[in-house]
């Protein structure tokens, strides 16, 4: 996939960092106005550059998750606000929430292919809005933007545990 490049920040326990990545979530919101977007993949996904000792912070005091919250929503703005994307003849922007296990895989993400999109609304245990994220801390959910809250229950045959995800997902209508 040309252009395609993926930093992980794998985990760093000292309080410092998990400030760090806070403090940087800003600059990685701005840094999107000139990112690459290639449309010629069926999504193209901007993922947080966060460690996974700041996603699991998230989960333990609601400042944090509010900081990656505000920064996906930044980031979303300055996506839509860019020029040369609205030549593209599909596109649909969404912010994908991943609230367990943690924030890691929290992220924007670009679709360009209309089925595609329609079928990433998931289907699973639906949420009420009182456990949406952004209800929880008193954000405005972009103009016009559809939600869906899922939570499932997997088991991983590989580690040998139960795993529950609770997703959710804030996308401009199919």
């Amino acid at each position: 996939m040309p252009g395609r490049r993926l930093h992980l920040k794998r985990g760093r326990a000292s309080r410092r960092s998990v400030a760090r990545d806070l403090r940087y979530l800003d600059l990685w919101a701005e840094r999107l106005r000139r990112a690459e977007v290639f449309s010629d993949d069926r999504y193209w996904d901007f993922k947080l550059p966060i460690s996974t000792a700041t996603a699991e912070e998230a989960k333990r005091t609601p400042r944090a998750e509010r900081r990656i919250l505000k920064a996906l929503t930044r980031g979303l703005d300055v996506l839509r606000g860019r020029d040369d994307l609205r030549d593209i003849p599909y596109i649909r922007f969404s912010i994908f929430v991943c609230r367990e296990p943690s924030h890691f895989d929290s992220r924007i993400t670009l679709y360009f292919d209309r089925d595609y999109y329609a079928s990433k609304y998931e289907i699973g245990s639906p949420l009420p809005d009182s456990q949406n994220p952004f209800t929880q801390h008193s954000l405005l959910i972009p103009e016009g933007f559809i939600i869906s809250g899922t939570r499932f229950s997997y088991h991983d045959d590989w580690a040998g545990i139960p795993i529950t995800e609770e997703h959710w997902m804030y996308g401009d209508p199919v």
